[in-house]
């Protein structure tokens, strides 16, 4: 009997060493079975590309902070289905990580 609505909660943290350097960017390429209904957060802009919800911060991200996004779906998938959600973040600079 219809869609249900579900909330994905995205969050980046900058576990360091050094500063992310912005644009960060958060894409989440939504599954069969999920349809957006909108994306908010006071730290991004988001927008919708085809199946593709793409969040920037326009700045850096310095060690130690963090951003959420929260993603509104409609869920259009049958009782008993399980739907994956994954989601890819990137910035300006390589991860760096010291061994």
């Amino acid at each position: 009997p219809g869609s249900k609505e579900a909330v994905w909660t995205l969050k980046v943290v900058n576990d360091g060493p050094g500063i992310a350097v912005g644009p960060i960017v958060i894409t989440d390429t939504l599954p069969a079975g999920l349809e957006f209904v909108r994306a908010a957060s006071g730290a991004v802009t988001c927008e919708l590309d085809g199946t593709k919800v793409i969040c920037t911060k326009a700045g850096n991200l310095a060690v130690g902070e963090s951003i959420s996004v929260d993603i509104v779906t409609n869920v259009n998938a049958g009782a008993g289905a399980v739907i994956t959600n994954n989601a890819t973040v990137a910035g300006k600079n390589n991860e760096i990580t010291k061994a």
